[in-house]
């Protein structure tokens, strides 16, 4: 079988059958462990930054066996924390400190997503549910027809909430009441994992596993426009994989978007125009910069494009195979988490390394989120932390 390099990048992910509830791991998908690439040791390097912990926290039980899309959600002074269990905990964002906890009575397995003084937190059941962010209050629970794996989002008086087997959905922020399904196919085979769509003044985009990007009118869920980001190539249903699973970015009206075995592009959000499009592979997803694209690709390059161009800055070769979280800026550097539990920092200008700490052994989830000037991460054990960095 080909592309051995690039499907290695997948491993620890799961694939999911259409309309099936039983997911296979890739190792075994591929023949076996001894299959996939190892991941690159590390290389030494003297620091030209420093690294500063200002909290650590126990979120409590961490993601398991399964892959599931939680995150540090922010509001304010606030940060927030949702374990595999449904434990949801408020924290001073400065400090740590705990100000309160909820059992939601949930098996999560997305967010908090934190917006218009809202928590919304996605199940493995196919629960949605809105709470209160300054007391945890839960405002309604809906179900959706399977499990949540993508981050809700927030646009006027909607919910956008989309489920593991292709549905999107739209519910009335104040009510709960569904408003809106949107239906589309899924292929046969696919990456365990969904795109978290992205909205911005009635307008939601979503990237499906077909390679397809589709933006939806918020308000009653109409299809504005369809495009195809990248098209199934190759014989067998592996080689065929072209999911829009990674994190995307909307820079004004610009969306930014990379797809596995497929393409990287940048496209007008209003009328679906490709500015440029370019060969890329990529599970995890890109961030945009004031000038720049940071993207991790599927085999653990991790590459700077220009924003306008598309063109490649520099490519840094070093962690391959560790299966890098979409990157984050910080303070003129670029940081990804990767599987083993190590944070690093890369300098934007030079691509060399200038920092590295390490958050316990499991991997670091996908969704590292910078806010001002603070790094907060979360790791498969449940363990949360804040960093900043000095230079």
């Amino acid at each position: 079988m080909k592309h051995w390099g690039q499907l290695a990048a997948i491993a620890l992910l799961f694939l999911s059958l259409s309309g099936c509830a039983t997911f296979q791991k890739v190792f075994g998908s591929l023949g076996g462990k001894d299959n996939v690439d190892q991941p690159m040791e590390l290389v030494d390097f003297t620091p030209s930054a420093k690294v500063i912990r200002l909290w650590e926290h126990d979120a409590g039980k961490g993601t398991g066996r399964l892959i599931r899309n939680l995150q540090v959600g922010l509001d304010g002074e606030r940060a927030y924390l949702v374990d595999a269990r449904g434990k949801l905990t408020a924290l001073q964002r400065d400090t740590g400190r705990k100000i309160w906890s909820h059992d939601l009575k949930l098996n999560a397995s997305s967010g908090p997503v934190v917006q218009d003084g809202y928590l919304l937190i996605g199940g493995m059941d196919g629960e949605l549910v809105l709470l209160d962010a300054a007391t945890g209050e839960e405002q309604w629970r809906n179900e959706l027809s399977s499990e949540v794996l993508s981050l809700p989002v927030i646009d006027g008086d909607r919910v956008i909430a989309r489920a593991q087997d292709g549905r999107v959905f739209g519910f009335d922020l104040r009510s709960g009441h569904r408003i809106w399904v949107y239906d589309t196919s899924v292929p046969l085979l696919s990456l365990r994992g969904n795109g978290s769509p992205l909205a911005l003044a009635g307008t939601v985009v979503l990237g499906f596993d077909d390679g397809k990007l589709v933006a939806l009118r918020s308000e009653d869920g109409v299809p504005l426009w369809e495009e195809t980001l990248s098209v199934p190539r190759g014989k067998t249903e592996l080689e065929r994989l072209v999911d829009i699973d990674g994190q995307m970015a909307l820079i004004a009206t610009d969306l930014y978007v990379a797809g596995f075995q497929g393409n990287a592009a940048a496209i007008q959000l209003t009328t679906g125009q490709f500015l440029w499009k370019k060969p890329m592979s990529s599970i995890a997803g890109l961030t945009a910069g004031r000038k720049h694209l940071a993207v991790s690709a599927a085999d653990g390059k991790l590459l700077l494009l220009d924003r306008a161009t598309g063109e490649t800055r520099w490519s840094l070769d070093k962690l391959l195979h560790r299966e890098l979280t979409a990157p984050a800026f910080q303070q003129g550097a670029i940081v990804v988490g990767d599987k083993l539990g190590y944070l690093h920092w890369v300098d934007e200008d030079s691509g060399q390394f200038i920092a590295r700490v390490r958050l316990g052994s499991s991997k670091i989830e996908k969704n590292i989120i910078q806010d001002r000037g603070v790094l907060f991460v979360l790791n498969g054990d449940g363990k949360a932390a804040a960093y900043q960095l000095e230079r």
